[in-house]
């Protein structure tokens, strides 16, 4: 800021050298005992009037212009000096500069000369990004500056002019440059003068944190009480030098400017800054540990990063992927708390994490030849293959996803990890689901049972319990599927933080039980559950889930001739799926809609699901995707065959008969939970003599 102000004169040569030396020594040699013993050296009242009667008088034959940088560093004494001179000389100008962020003496200063009109303000505000490219453009006409060039500088330099000067001198003389100089860091060194031991320990933990720090845990690094730590905080925001602010309930720090933050991590030594870094880690994990805020995971990777601790940072970048993964590929996930339940999950962010994934492997493989043998190496790697493996399976991957859960169920075997071995054994129970082998499925619930009975886990011997019921429905067990998942449902509603935390899979029985009551012809029963199930996931906002949940009811209501309900439910579901990585029972969804679409004489919409139908033929679909698909072109084949269905195109695409749809589909259908499709393919085949 600078400040002007206008002033006024008067002199006696000798007699001001004599007065003035009785306040300033080294002025002359005069003999200070000839004047009036009265005068108090601190008298700043006598002293203002000598100065002012000097003023006067040079202003008499000189336009006088007194420049004073920085006087936010006046003591008090000064102050009142300068206040003295400048309200009662008329005839001089004053230039004062001062910084933002000023004591309250200084700001009594300007509020009192602003009061008697004495001052005027003009505030220089820091370059926008635009006036920066203006500037060097200026300052060097031959140098061409492009927009990233611009922007550059303008976040090394945040606009200041002192550090665009000294970028502008840089590429004059040879083009490169040092965005840190020696001169940029004596300004910066003097942007903290004055500040106290306290205020820059603070500034200086709050250079270690990525954007912004909690006051509550800068206290804790510092190590002071957070009473004083707030007092302190309040003063360097007094100074402008840090920025205050609540975030979630917490306040929050940021150094203002950003060139200050890196001056201050640079100035730190190899071993603080590990020994700080770790200690952060620390401070944040404890904090996880109790709130389980899924944003302090990668606060704890990022540091334990810093801290040189490979292992540990990957580890907690691992668990963060987890349960940012967690809810598209788990069909009914389990919640530990009430705060993870809401996931954003676009497109674009879910590919981030997949692509994080993958780099967290690349750095697993390189760091095998330093901690390969360290059981927390095998460990974090166990628990990176079964990760990556259910997201290769999730995406109809199986292959590679089963191979890496094999490696996953070979070494918690060797390490006697019951945790990761049931882990293991449950992803592929769900990958005998998705590719209906109701066969393997069981081999596995029978393994991972042994386990959970061994190690004593209730809870997952609920989830098996549910599971084993689904394999009794996949193989026409009707009655002993109901007992099973009625003994799932009773584990877990034992207690209300179990019906909580297992909400989708309870959610998943009255799926279950939906599906037997529509079998068993009971559709307005099926209807009941499904709404069970469906406002259990829409309370929680389990997206997975929901599409399933959506795509069965669609169904059910199909079943009732309902067609206007069916086709709200699977338009709902058909939403979901486009922001899901999961694409269970998405055949099934557009399987359905077409026929209401058929109904509908719509067929534009069958046209595009036939060609998008026949993309997917080299893709890993499950035997009752292939059997839904057949059975959607038997039907359609079989109405142009008899002249119900006039659409060429559609006919174009069905190149087979519709007899070898009708055998394919017979063969991948399921027997048991199919049989409203068999059904109607056995009644139009029939009528049309297609066996004849």
């Amino acid at each position: 800021m600078i400040l002007l102000a206008q002033q006024e004169p008067k002199i006696d040569h000798l007699i001001w050298e004599k007065r003035l030396s009785r306040f300033f020594p080294c002025i002359g040699e005069t003999d200070t005992d000839e004047f009036d013993p009265s005068v108090d050296e601190q008298d700043i009242n006598y002293l203002s009037q000598v100065l002012l009667s000097i003023l006067n008088r040079l202003s008499q034959t000189s336009q006088l212009v007194f420049f004073i940088e920085n006087i936010q560093w006046c003591d008090q004494k000064s102050l009142q000096l300068l206040t003295s001179l400048m309200l009662h000389n008329k005839t001089c100008f004053f230039l004062l500069t001062i910084r933002s962020g000023y004591s309250r003496e200084l700001t009594d200063f300007v509020h009192i000369l602003s009061n008697y009109n004495k001052l005027i303000k003009i505030k220089l505000t820091a370059f926008s990004s635009e006036e920066v490219k203006a500037f060097i453009e200026k300052q060097l006409p031959s140098v061409q500056v492009d927009h990233l060039f611009a922007q550059k500088l303008y976040q090394e330099s945040a606009g200041y002019p002192l550090f665009l000067m000294e970028y502008a001198r840089q590429l004059n003389n040879d083009g490169k440059i040092e965005f840190m100089t020696e001169k940029i860091q004596h300004e910066l060194e003097f942007m903290m003068l004055q500040l106290s031991e306290l205020e820059e320990k603070i500034l200086q933990a709050a250079a270690y944190f990525r954007d912004q720090a909690p006051v509550s845990m800068l206290a804790e690094v510092v190590e002071r009480p957070v009473a004083e730590v707030v007092k302190a905080v309040s003063d360097l925001t007094d100074r402008k030098l840090v920025s205050e602010f609540v975030l979630s309930g917490k306040i929050i720090i940021r150094i203002k400017l950003q060139k200050l933050k890196e001056y201050l991590y640079q100035k730190q030594t190899v071993s603080k800054l590990r020994v700080t870094h770790e200690k952060i880690a620390e401070i944040f994990e404890s904090h996880w540990k109790i709130s389980q805020e899924k944003g302090l995971l990668a606060e704890v990777a990022y540091h334990y990063k810093c801290a040189h601790q490979e292992l540990k940072s990957l580890d907690y970048q691992l668990s963060e992927l987890t349960i940012n993964l967690r809810y598209q590929h788990e069909l009914f996930p389990i919640y530990p708390e009430a705060n993870q339940l809401v996931v954003d999950f676009q497109p674009s962010e879910q590919q981030k994490e997949l692509e994080h994934l993958n780099q967290i492997g690349e750095q697993l493989k390189e760091l095998e030849l330093i901690y390969g043998e360290e059981d927390d190496y095998k460990l974090l790697w166990m628990k990176y293959l079964y990760l990556e493996g259910r997201c290769f399976i999730t995406i109809g991957n199986y292959q590679r996803g089963i191979e890496n859960i094999q490696q996953v169920i070979v070494k918690a075997m060797n390490d006697h990890n019951e945790y990761y071995l049931l882990k293991a054994y449950r992803q592929m129970i769900y990958y005998f689901i998705q590719t209906d082998n109701a066969n393997d499925m069981r081999h596995y619930i029978e393994l991972a049972m042994t386990v959970a009975i061994k190690t004593n886990d209730h809870e997952a011997i609920g989830v098996l319990l549910r599971l084993k019921g689904l394999h009794r429905l996949m193989i026409g067990e009707i009655e002993e599927a109901k007992r099973l998942l009625h003994e799932s449902m009773t584990i877990f509603t034992i207690s209300e933080d179990l019906k909580d935390k297992y909400a989708s899979n309870i959610a998943a029985i009255y799926d279950y039980l939906a599906e037997i009551e529509r079998i068993s012809g009971n559709y307005p029963q099926a209807i009941t559950y499904h709404k069970k199930a469906i406002a259990l996931c829409e309370d929680r906002e389990a997206w997975t889930s929901l599409a399933i949940f959506y795509v069965d009811m669609g169904i059910s209501l199909f079943l009732t001739c309902d067609y206007s309900q069916a086709k709200t439910f699977l338009q709902k579901a058909k939403r979901l799926y486009r922001d899901l990585s999961s694409s269970w029972k998405k055949i099934q969804m557009d399987v359905y809609l077409a026929l209401i679409e058929l109904k509908e004489e719509n067929y534009s919409t069958i046209l595009a699901l036939l060609t998008q139908f026949s993309k997917m033929e080299e893709q890993f679909l499950s035997p009752r995707d292939l059997g839904l698909i057949a059975f959607l072109r038997a039907i359609l084949k079989l109405r142009i065959m008899n002249n119900t269905l006039h659409a060429p195109e559609i006919a174009e695409l069905l190149e087979k008969s519709e007899h070898y749809y009708y055998e394919q589909a017979l063969e991948n259908l399921s027997p048991y939970r199919d049989q409203f499709e068999l059904r109607c393919l056995e009644e139009q085949f029939d009528k049309s003599d297609v066996d004849d």
